[in-house]
């Protein structure tokens, strides 16, 4: 349940956070780096639905490539985040990281 909570968390902050100004200072992909996302996103949600129904441990690795990736990749928009988003976007990405570090595929 935890995987589709945060799933869903991060799809609606993903969705919710693009709106960045096309006149960011930044390169924020003129404004539609929320496209920049999506393909990290698909990933992660379809990892996270494979190990969910199927937890091996080449899932579970799948899965948490999956969520490294697109923290990565999400790491590199932090400056086109609004402000008044910037706390909300901080936490999703750190508990992002907590539960990327608390997956153990070991089992």
């Amino acid at each position: 349940m935890k995987i589709i909570k945060n799933i869903l968390g991060c799809s609606i902050l993903f969705f919710a956070l693009t709106s960045c100004s096309k006149d960011s200072p930044i390169n924020c992909f003129g404004g539609s780096w929320a496209q920049e996302l999506s393909s990290e996103l698909t990933d992660w949600t379809t990892a996270a639905q494979a190990y969910s129904e199927n937890p091996t441990t080449e899932n579970c690795n799948s899965y948490k490539s999956s969520i490294s990736s697109y923290i990565s990749a999400i790491d590199k928009l932090t400056d086109c985040i609004p402000t008044v988003s910037q706390q909300d976007f901080n936490m999703a990405v750190d508990e992002a990281k907590e539960e990327l570090n608390e997956i153990d595929c070991q089992q």
